[in-house]
């Protein structure tokens, strides 16, 4: 998985600004996928700092779960937790088959995958987020997809 500028929601200087997902959209998919399901849509969060993500936190057949969408770009994923330091991503199939026409769903293999320093100058980040990513050290890439760093 190559990683885009801006990802992170960090950038050198107005040029790099990363764009912006529509919130208000998500929040209508959100919407139709908890009717679609017989669930509940028990909170919508809009990304506020530190948090670099979107949130919907839905009942679905008595799970619990969090569905996560990146700020700046389409990448949605799913977890049953998200605070700092313990981000646990899930795979759900529902969610895949409703949502995978607006946004690219990143599964376990990818989010829980270790990065290094090789992979790290592959991507296209720029030169803040390299720093951040130094000092906030995440453990995967999902936890630079979705993190919680101010």
């Amino acid at each position: 998985m190559k990683l885009p500028n801006g990802i992170t929601g960090f950038y050198d200087s107005a040029q790099d600004m990363s764009p912006q997902i529509d919130a208000d959209l998500f929040r209508k998919l959100c919407f139709d996928f908890v009717f679609r399901n017989n669930g509940k849509l028990i909170d919508f969060q809009q990304a506020q700092t530190p948090l670099n993500f979107l949130y919907a936190y839905v009942e679905v057949s008595g799970h619990h779960f969090y569905i996560l969408l990146n700020q700046h770009y389409p990448y949605l994923a799913c977890a049953s937790a998200i605070e700092y330091g313990n981000m646990v991503f899930m795979n759900q199939p529902d969610v895949h088959q409703s949502f995978s026409s607006f946004y690219q769903i990143l599964d376990t293999d990818n989010l829980n995958s270790r990065y290094d320093q090789q992979l790290l100058q592959q991507w296209n980040l720029n030169k803040a987020e390299v720093k951040q990513i130094a000092y906030w050290n995440p453990a995967t890439i999902g936890q630079i997809v979705f993190n919680h760093w101010d």
